[in-house]
């Protein structure tokens, strides 16, 4: 069975590290990119996404703040942290982030996504996108 491509949503204010994670990693996945908490529920529910990348120092909210939100909204896809420090990404985790990776260590970023997506697949129960290895 082929499965689509992975949509996901980026949620990071600094737009040259944005940039350098979608160009590096994220190149054969559909990101549509937030730059701030303002929106997030509005965007999160205008399309069907398999997974969050969620920073957590955002102009106008927390990352945890947001995805306690999306949880408790009912979104069961990935949600995978990035934030600067490993105290933050343990918030963002505690808050019901599947994974998480320090912005310094970026490179670990797709296998990261890709556990959060299994995780997702469980709740799911089944596989929904492809993400590239």
């Amino acid at each position: 069975m082929t499965h689509k491509r992975c949509t996901l949503l980026i949620v990071e204010d600094n737009s040259a590290f944005r940039q350098r994670i979608i160009h590096k990693y994220l190149t054969r996945c559909r990101v549509v990119e937030l730059p701030k908490a303002d929106h997030f529920t509005e965007v999160l529910n205008s399309e069907r996404f398999h997974g969050i990348l969620m920073d957590y120092e955002l102009p106008g909210g927390r990352g945890d703040t947001l995805v306690t939100s999306a949880r408790s909204s009912g979104f069961q896809g990935a949600i995978a942290g990035i934030s600067s420090s490993e105290y933050l990404n343990r918030k963002l985790l505690q808050a019901g982030a599947d994974a998480a990776v320090e912005k310094r260590h970026a490179y670990q970023l797709p296998g990261a996504i890709r556990y959060a997506l299994s995780i997702a697949e469980q709740r799911i129960g089944g596989r929904e996108c492809d993400f590239p290895e």
